[in-house]
């Protein structure tokens, strides 16, 4: 069995704002309401452990997710993942959908 990371499990609660870079696009939200929505969407993502992961041009496509709670950060970063020394991967799809998912919620997008 492939060993996955639980994304909600490693985020500190109460979360009070998550910003996403993707697409060359900072966005804020504060919002409580947009904000459950943002990790309950975030957190959709299944990510796998990978023992030999070979990537031709780390960070050339990647989504940058920082979450806050109180005084604490935790930054994500998709479609791979490094968390607690290891990498974690999930469909390179992903950087589509927080593309999609992110940038039609703003305004002028």
């Amino acid at each position: 069995m492939t060993e996955t990371l639980d994304l909600r499990a490693a985020l500190s609660y109460p979360i009070t704002e998550v910003t996403v870079f993707a697409a060359g696009r900072e966005i804020h939200i504060s919002d409580s309401k947009a904000i459950d929505e943002a990790v309950d969407f975030i957190c959709s993502f299944e990510f796998h452990l990978e023992e030999n992961l070979e990537m031709d041009a780390p960070g050339a496509v990647s989504i940058i997710v920082r979450v806050f709670a109180d005084s604490e950060m935790k930054e994500l970063t998709f479609p791979y993942c490094f968390y607690n020394g290891s990498v974690y991967a999930t469909d390179v799809e992903c950087v589509r959908l927080f593309e999609d998912y992110f940038l039609k919620q703003q305004p002028g997008s």
